[in-house]
This record gives structure tokens, C-alpha cells and sequence, in this order.
């Protein structure tokens, strides 16, 4: 039989009325509080007894005290005088408990009782709440700013695609705290001036359900649909360096308190290697993905390297839907056949290029005859239309030529019919037309770039394949 446990604490440090009436009930069943924490606290196993408990604050107290400082301790005697012991304390909050059921209460005015209590938040809440709201506001604005410049990829991308609801639900977890506190100080200081004590009602349950949505996106955007064993790999590594790091912390807070150090300098020194800790994580970080030691999916294997202009080059042999082989002759032996997907529970997205790789035997006439294409697919049928004119509107890339805004690159409808499609654009470049096209088949959006004069033969014979490649896959979904 364990002598201690330990309990998910839901209620609010700030609510001392709820928090007195749990720790009574707790030691009435034989657990008497020992100690709090960020989210478990601890118990130890006792004579059941029917005890008084009391929270009270103390804002200018510090997590990173040694002890009692002189202004505590003199709270602590005249506490002592009126029957009440102090069982813990955690940062500013402190825990008196009594065996006299009559013992006079420590806090007995509303007024100076709320004023205590707002004082606290104001030290210990509001500040970080309000830093962290301004930081994820700014990193959602960069979010949508990176949405609207390329909506496909985002979207497509589960790194990208949870981000918004991640930083969303981390936001509303600052909201909730920041309106909990401003809603309690606006009705807590009119009932006080009636003699009244409001506590706070709010719950970290609510808190600590968001965080863990939050992490369950931040976990999504690492792993994504497939579940690569290297993306789940990186997902445990970022939660174990997080969990080191804050484990360091507090670690060395712990000893130097334990020492007695001062608290400014167990505060600089807590802090400092946490930030240090932090830095050299990401610095490690980036150098290793930069220098290719590190990423954060499966890695494919190319086919073989060649060399060009000095320099050793990878190339690969994916499989690919169309190859230029399909639509017209050519004389290239080698080819560099690369294809990457994406998905998210929104859109699928296919990226597929062909090019020639140079050697001897290279026709010079079919230098950079290159293919690319890509198929996106929205699987939810309401977003297609916002899809397919994103895609559109990505491409009207403008500019001011005699005060007039002339469209340097975008898409202008064409008949359809060549390509047995829904809707067909074609690409312009200023004065000019590209051998760029953009097809629509159902719930697909295809965009197909030739690099040379494709013939209408060659595109009836694109239209053919592609279209067949996506039936296929619709039949075998």
C-alpha cells in the first residue's frame, strides 16, 4: 500500500474556497496535502482527521525563495497565534491548515481579500498571459501570410496544414485565462463592497484540455498522415529535449533553493540555462537539417549521381503517371524521374518532373525537353471552388506599367474540349502563351507544364493518362 499519491489538481490556484473544501475532504478520507505542483499534487497518507484548511496569498513571495522570507514569516507567527500551521506554499499561494474547527478565519475582509488576490494575478498572470497571446498572434499572422501566398501547399502540408489549429488552440488558452481573470475582478469588487468574497470559478481543466488539442496537432504536423517511423522518431525527440530542458530547470532551481541562494540569482541562473538549453537544441537543429544529417521524413534513395559541371549530382526513378516517353518520341536514354506527395485530411497533392540528364548521347534538340506536373485533389467538395480560384489567383502576379496594372503571369480560360475536362486555363506571360496549362477533372486540379511546343496530339494523349490515373485511383480508394 503506497504512503503517497499523487492528484491531477483541476481547480484553480485562485479559487481558495475550492481548494480548501478538496483539501479538507482529501484529509477526512486520510491524505493530508504535502505538496503542490504544475499539475499533480502530493499527498501523503494520514490519520483521517477533520481539519480546517485556509489558502491565502502572499504577492510578494517568490517561487525562487530559499525560505520564508521576513515578511512571511511574520504572517507565518500570527497564523501560529490563532491555531493555523502552514502545511506548503508554492510561489505565492500558501497552505494553512487547523484541527480547531472555530479557529479564527485568516482572511476575513472581501475588499482586501480580492485586492490580494488581483495583485497576485496582475504579478504572476496577466503578464505572462498577455506576452504569450501577443507572440501567437504574430505567429498566426505569419501563418495566413504563408496560406494565402501558396494555399496548396499549405494546405497539403500536415507541418503547415495543423499549425493554425495548434497556435489557434494555444490562443484560446490565453484567452480563457486572460477574460477568467478580467470577468472575476469586475463582479468580485462590486460583491466585496457588500461584504462578499467571490472566488474564481474557472477550471485549468479547460486549460489543460486545449494544451493537450494543441499537442495533438503539434504531434499531426510532425507525423501527418503516414506516420513515418522519422517523423515519429523527431515527434519523441522534440518531447524528450522538451522534457530535459524543463526538467534541468527546475532541477537547478530545486538545489539552489535547498542551498539557500538568493533569489535573484537562482532566478538568473534557472532561467539562463533553460534559454541556453533551448538555443542549442534549435541551433543543433537547423545546422543538422541544413547539412543533410537530418530530416523530418523518410529520406528516398536515389537511383545513381552523374557529373555536371564539376559537381557530383543525385538522380532518381520514381514511378510517374506520365512520362514524356508516353506522348512523343525522343531520343534521351536517361532520365532524372522524381515524384513527391503530400496529404492532409483536406487535400492531396501530387508533384511530379521529368528531365533529361546530359551525357554523350544526348540529342542536343531535346536539351531541357523537361515535363512537370502536378495533381492536386480537394477531398471535401464545399472547398473546391476556393481551392481551384487560390490556385488561379496565385498566378496573377501584377504590376503597374503607366499607372495601369498590367497581369504579367496568369491563367486565361481555353475550350476544355482538347483536354475532355471541366475547365481548362492556359498560362500567359505578358504579350506571350506558355505551354502551361491548368485542367480541372471532378474534385482534381491538374497543372501541367511543357517544355517545348506540345502539339494537340501530345496534349489529347496527356488528357488520356492523367485523367485515367485519377479514375484509377478514385476506383481503388
Amino acid at each position: 500500500m503506497k504512503d503517497t499519491k499523487k492528484i491531477l489538481w483541476t481547480i484553480s490556484i485562485y479559487n481558495p474556497t475550492a481548494t480548501a473544501k478538496k483539501l479538507e475532504a482529501l484529509a477526512a478520507e486520510g491524505w493530508m496535502f504535502e505538496k503542490t505542483g504544475s499539475l499533480f499534487w502530493t499527498f501523503k497518507r494520514a490519520e483521517p482527521k477533520e481539519l480546517r484548511f485556509a489558502v491565502t496569498y502572499f504577492p510578494g513571495a517568490s517561487d525562487f525563495d530559499p525560505d520564508l522570507t521576513e515578511g512571511e514569516r511574520i504572517k507565518a507567527e500570527y497564523c501560529a497565534e490563532d491555531g493555523w500551521t502552514l502545511a506548503g506554499r508554492f510561489d505565492i499561494v500558501h497552505i494553512y491548515y487547523s484541527e480547531n474547527a472555530n479557529a479564527t478565519p485568516i482572511d476575513t475582509e472581501p475588499v482586501t481579500q480580492v485586492n490580494t488576490i488581483w495583485k497576485a494575478m496582475k504579478k504572476r498572470v496577466l503578464p505572462s498571459q498577455l506576452s504569450m497571446f501577443a507572440l501567437i498572434i504574430f505567429r498566426l499572422f505569419t501563418q495566413f501570410s504563408q496560406l494565402q501566398r501558396d494555399p496548396v501547399n499549405y494546405l497539403s502540408d500536415p507541418f503547415y496544414f495543423y499549425s493554425i489549429p495548434m497556435w489557434t488552440l494555444l490562443l484560446f488558452t490565453h484567452i480563457v485565462e486572460i477574460l477568467s481573470c478580467l470577468i472575476w475582478k469586475h463582479r468580485a469588487v462590486k460583491l466585496a463592497d457588500q461584504g462578499i468574497f467571490l472566488p474564481i470559478h474557472t477550471s485549468p481543466l479547460v486549460g489543460y484540455s486545449l494544451l493537450a488539442l494543441s499537442l495533438l496537432c503539434m504531434l499531426l504536423s510532425y507525423t501527418g498522415i503516414s506516420m513515418s517511423s522519422r517523423s515519429v522518431g523527431f515527434s519523441l525527440l522534440w518531447i524528450s529535449v522538451l522534457f530535459v530542458i524543463l526538467f534541468s530547470g527546475n532541477m537547478i532551481k530545486a538545489k539552489m533553493k535547498k542551498h539557500g541562494w538568493p533569489r535573484e540569482i537562482t532566478r538568473f541562473l534557472s532561467v539562463t540555462v533553460v534559454i541556453v538549453m533551448t538555443l542549442s537544441f534549435f541551433v543543433g537543429l537547423m545546422i543538422s537539417v541544413f547539412s543533410g544529417n537530418l530530416s523530418f521524413t523518410d529520406k528516398k534513395e536515389p537511383a545513381g549521381t552523374y557529373e555536371l559541371y564539376g559537381r557530383t549530382r543525385t538522380f532518381y526513378d520514381d514511378p510517374l503517371p506520365l512520362c514524356i516517353e508516353d506522348i512523343r518520341e525522343t531520343t534521351v536514354s536517361k532520365w532524372n524521374k522524381e515524384a513527391r506527395y503530400q496529404e492532409t485530411p483536406l487535400i492531396s497533392y501530387h508533384e511530379y518532373k521529368q528531365n533529361n540528364i546530359p551525357d554523350n548521347t544526348t540529342d542536343p534538340m531535346d536539351i531541357n525537353k523537361d515535363l512537370e506536373y502536378s495533381i492536386t485533389k480537394v477531398k471535401i467538395p464545399v472547398f473546391f471552388d476556393v481551392i481551384k480560384e487560390a490556385v488561379l489567383n496565385a498566378r496573377q502576379d501584377d504590376k503597374k506599367v503607366n499607372g495601369e496594372i498590367v497581369f504579367t503571369d496568369h491563367f486565361e480560360p481555353i475550350d476544355p474540349s482538347v483536354w475532355n475536362a471541366d475547365a481548362a486555363y492556359q498560362l500567359h506571360w505578358s504579350d506571350s502563351i506558355l505551354d502551361s496549362y491548368l485542367v480541372c477533372w471532378g474534385n482534381r486540379i491538374v497543372e501541367v507544364k511543357f517544355y517545348w511546343d506540345a502539339t494537340e496530339d501530345e496534349i489529347c494523349k496527356t488528357a488520356e493518362i492523367l485523367k485515367g490515373f485519377g479514375e484509377y485511383e478514385e476506383a481503388m480508394e
